[in-house]
C-alpha cells in the first residue's frame, strides 16, 4: 500500500496546489464520515467546485420504497450514469441528471445540472472505481471501523433500513470492496471509529 495517512489541513493543501481543474476521489464505506470530508472540503475551498454524490443516483431504497428487485442487485443505483458524470466533468462539460430525492423515496421529476469546477469533489463507495481512477487527481480513502458499520448505518438511517443494509447496501459495497480500492488510493484520512493513534491498515 502506497497511500499516506493524511490530515485535513495537508488534503486542503494539497488539492489547491493541484493543477486545475482537478477531480477529487472521496471514497470508503457507507457512514465512513465521505460526506463529512466533501462537505469541509466544499466550505473551506475558496474557488469554484462542485460536487459529484453517488447518492443522487439512486432509484430506489428496497424493502421501503416497495420495488420488487431481487435480492443481491445493484439495480438500486445508476452506477453506470454515476461513472458517466464523472467522465463528463473530467472533460469539462456539464452532466444533467434526475437526482434520487430522498423525502419521496423516488427519483426527482427536476432536473439538476453538475457545472465544471476548478475543483469537482466526488463523494461515495467507488468514487475510485478502477473505470474512472485515471480522471482523478486527488484519491482520497476514508478509513472506518467495518465492525461497527452496520450499528453506524442504522442508527443514522433508522431501522427500518435494516432490510435495505443486509440483501442490498452491504453485498454490494463487499463486492466492490474485494478491488481493494485503497490501493488506488494517494491518501487515507481517518474516520468514523478509528482511534487517532491506531494502524489504519488493520481497518480496511
Amino acid at each position: 500500500m502506497h497511500a499516506r495517512l493524511t490530515d485535513f489541513p495537508y488534503l486542503l493543501e494539497t488539492i489547491v496546489n493541484s493543477k486545475m481543474p482537478t477531480l477529487v476521489g472521496i471514497d470508503g464505506r457507507a457512514c465512513s464520515g465521505k460526506t463529512t470530508l466533501a462537505t469541509q472540503l466544499f466550505l473551506s475551498l475558496k474557488c469554484s467546485r462542485s460536487t459529484i454524490r453517488l447518492d443522487d443516483f439512486l432509484t430506489c431504497i428496497p424493502g421501503i420504497t416497495g420495488e420488487p428487485l431481487a435480492k443481491d442487485s445493484d439495480e438500486f443505483i445508476r452506477h453506470a450514469q454515476f461513472l458517466e458524470a464523472i467522465r463528463s466533468l473530467a472533460n469539462g462539460i456539464s452532466f444533467t441528471l434526475q437526482p434520487f430525492d430522498w423525502r419521496s423515496g423516488r427519483v426527482s421529476t427536476d432536473s439538476k445540472t453538475i457545472v465544471p469546477a476548478d475543483v469537482v469533489l466526488i463523494e461515495g463507495v467507488s468514487a475510485l472505481s478502477e473505470e474512472i481512477i485515471d480522471a482523478i487527481r486527488v484519491r482520497v480513502f476514508v478509513v472506518s471501523d467495518k465492525h461497527s458499520q452496520k450499528e453506524a448505518y442504522l442508527r443514522r438511517n433508522g431501522p427500518h433500513f435494516q432490510f435495505f443494509w443486509e440483501h442490498f447496501l452491504a453485498p454490494v459495497e463487499t463486492r466492490y470492496f474485494k478491488t481493494c480500492p485503497w490501493e488506488r488510493a494517494e491518501f487515507l484520512f481517518v474516520g468514523r471509529g478509528v482511534p487517532l493513534a491506531a494502524n489504519v491498515e488493520d481497518y480496511l
